[in-house]
């Protein structure tokens, strides 16, 4: 097994027939890259730019590999959302899905809020399995708007949702 310096692993069994093996089975880690989709892609850009129309102030977006890493911008929160920054910042996780070029099967679970209930951090799911590493930060100001985003998430999970493992 590749391992790290320092890096002690052992396999103890209380078999005597033959040694312990244990085989894990894995997938590679998702690269956030959905380079086959032109069509995603495009339809990822082209949400981009209705956020970026849709804001009242100056919108900026980084992004890399596809992913959007920060943005700031400022977007009404529609008045039917009310005011509870839970609903808002799922308001916007909903409304911009496809700005983020996130796959419709991954759904969001709220982890933590910052004290002043402004700023609220997700993980994501697919299939009721959590995704790890994934933080999704949506912040609101207080007045009914959504002000920026910043994040590490994945866009698709292509892994199946059960684990294999022999041994």
């Amino acid at each position: 097994l590749p391992a790290s310096d320092g890096m002690d692993l052992r396999v103890h069994s209380r078999e005597q027939l033959a040694p312990p093996r244990l085989t894990i089975t894995c997938n590679n880690a998702p690269t956030g890259v959905v380079a086959e989709d032109g069509a995603a892609n495009q339809q990822q850009a082209d949400a981009i730019t209705a956020l970026r129309q849709a804001s009242t102030t100056t919108a900026t977006v980084q992004m890399r590999n596809g992913i959007i890493t920060l943005a700031s911008f400022t977007l009404s929160v529609p008045a039917a959302v009310g005011a509870d920054t839970l609903a808002q910042a799922e308001w916007f996780l909903s409304t911009y899905r496809t700005a983020l070029g996130i796959d419709p099967a991954i759904t969001f679970q709220l982890t933590r809020r910052a004290a002043d209930n402004r700023s609220l951090v997700f993980r994501q799911r697919y299939q009721d399995i959590p995704i790890y590493p994934t933080d999704l930060i949506v912040s609101v100001d207080g007045a009914g708007n959504v002000i920026a985003f910043s994040g590490s998430y994945v866009r698709q999970v292509t892994a199946p949702p059960l684990p294999a493992v022999t041994s």
